[in-house]
């Protein structure tokens, strides 16, 4: 059943797939959309939007996530407000686009709606944390346009990848790196294995389709001035910082990390330990069959291709922090593979391989979904309250709703609105739900700084009056040099000689409230 067929089959193929993507992310959304607060990497996402939405630049204006995220939740921000349920809506309409696409790859190799339903939970089921759902859904769309390509490699089709390529860089470098590369794998493998005429003009038609992709980009650094510099440096920050994610030790199921868990626990962190090796061997296995394997039948077996091109390069992603969120974010790719292995090896969607791979599947999502789901582990785990932020109910710890009261109580009860409040080093979210804009460009504070951008954020605490500071001396990942006093130390010491500790009570072990001495 190709991607592309002739109305009126074409229309009522793809209006059912939609409404059955629209059916589970809307439920999903019922279910979870309104449950839980992050302090942390959602804040980074919500505290950008606002910005964005208020006229700012990403990037050049204040700390973010590539532009495109911004502007994407800029665009839903007439309907959905600015508001955390808005930001979260806007997600859950690219998180719909990211299901759909999935969908229509997964009906070229499952006939049955039954069977494209289980696929479609399991896809939303792995599309988590919310926030970092445009990794996800990218990696969907990336197999998608890789199928389309497979299917009919004309120059057209070419052009149109490489826009894609460049559109997905707009929402994250590495994701049109990892596009870019998996489109490379998958022009090569169409013109060993498919079509050898036309190289040069399609590999032209490519290159000038990322070109085209690229031109929002191009066009925010042409237009908008100081966005370049701002671009160019935190592209040669990350190449100084040689990652781009703190690194954690993979989560090996021999490492014996979870032994003294509980039983449903350890259980639950032991699927996700396989998942770190069972995904790499997929991906080896899948790129043995299209080495090895006859195509028969390209317009289903492009699906595995498409899928272990694209997947191969997720791994970084994955493995660069070893933790249940990456792996999750990386793992579209690996599910639709899966999915299409039997049909690329010829065995019926009935068969026996079939059934193993989709109970599989089944079993290695039980404990993600037990560790990460929000209505699990936040409302049924831990009962939840009904708490207002801006208007809009959430459903959140007590623990969060007391801490969220006593911080609104400090800024009502201390701090005037002329003046500035610094928080740091991991709280963003914070901000946003006081209404107070970040006195500093930076507004997550994880990686040892250099001595010069230091000095910056030094400066602009000056700049904007800021007489009030909640900070936090608290480790990350255990480790006791991510602590801001080693990780900032130049700002520590004037943090520490300009202000003086004001005694408090509610907040976290480990953070304090500061004011600046008269």
């Amino acid at each position: 059943m190709p991607l592309v067929m002739k109305l009126p089959v074409l229309e009522r193929e793809v209006l059912l797939t939609f409404l059955l993507a629209l059916g589970l992310v809307s439920v999903n959304f019922w279910l979870q959309g309104r449950v839980g607060i992050n302090f942390s990497d959602e804040g980074f996402l919500w505290y950008g939007a606002a910005q964005t939405v208020a006229g700012q630049v990403p990037v050049r204006d204040f700390q973010s996530y590539d532009p495109g995220r911004y502007y994407w939740i800029d665009l839903w921000s007439p309907v959905f407000g600015t508001g955390l349920v808005g930001v979260r809506l806007a997600v859950a309409v690219f998180h719909l686009g990211g299901v759909f696409l999935g969908l229509l790859v997964v009906r070229q190799v499952v006939s049955s709606w039954w069977g494209r339903g289980i696929v479609g939970i399991l896809l939303i089921a792995w599309m988590f944390p919310y926030y970092k759902i445009f990794e996800s859904t990218i990696a969907i769309a990336a197999v998608y346009v890789g199928v389309c390509l497979l299917e009919c490699p004309s120059r057209r089709r070419h052009f149109l990848a490489g826009v894609f390529v460049g559109g997905a860089t707009f929402f994250g470098r590495n994701l049109g790196l990892y596009s870019f590369l998996a489109g490379v794998l998958l022009i090569a493998f169409s013109h060993l294995r498919i079509q050898r005429e036309a190289a040069l003009s399609r590999l032209g038609a490519w290159g000038l389709g990322i070109g085209v992709g690229s031109l929002p980009l191009l066009l925010m650094a042409l237009v908008l001035p100081g966005f370049a510099q701002a671009f160019l440096e935190s592209v040669l920050w990350l190449v100084q910082l040689g990652a781009t994610n703190l690194p954690l030790p993979v989560p090996w199921p021999w490492s014996g990390r979870h032994q003294n868990y509980v039983a449903g626990d350890r259980l639950a962190f032991l699927m996700v330990e396989v998942g770190f090796v069972v995904v790499p061997l997929f991906f080896l296995i899948a790129g043995y069959l299209l080495v090895r394997y006859p195509l028969v039948d390209r317009q289903r077996q492009s699906v595995l291709v498409a899928s272990a091109c694209v997947g191969v390069w997720y791994l970084q992603h994955a493995f660069s922090r070893a933790d249940l969120a990456h792996l999750a974010q990386s793992l579209p790719p690996f599910l639709l593979g899966v999915v299409a292995l039997p049909t690329f090896v010829g065995a019926r969607e009935n068969s026996w391989l079939n059934r193993l791979l989709f109970g599989g599947l089944v079993v290695l999502t039980i404990g993600p979904v037990y560790l990460a789901s929000s209505f699990v582990r936040v409302c049924y785990l831990t009962p939840c309250v009904p708490y207002e932020v801006q208007g809009e109910r959430l459903w959140i710890r007590p623990a969060e709703r007391d801490l969220i009261e006593r911080l609104r109580r400090i800024v009502l009860e201390r701090v005037q609105p002329a003046e500035g409040i610094f928080i740091a080093p991991h709280w963003p979210t914070v901000y946003r739900v006081l209404q107070r804009p970040s006195p500093t460009w930076q507004i997550y504070f994880l990686f040892p700084e250099r001595l010069d951008r230091q000095e910056a954020i030094i400066a602009d605490l000056q700049k904007n009056n800021v007489r009030w500071v909640i900070l936090g001396d608290v480790t990350l990942d255990r480790r006791e040099d991510l602590r801001f006093r080693h990780t900032h130390s130049f700002v520590w010491l004037f943090l520490m000689r300009n202000f003086t500790p004001v005694e408090i009570t509610g907040l976290p072990s480990g953070y304090q409230l500061l004011r600046k001495k008269d």
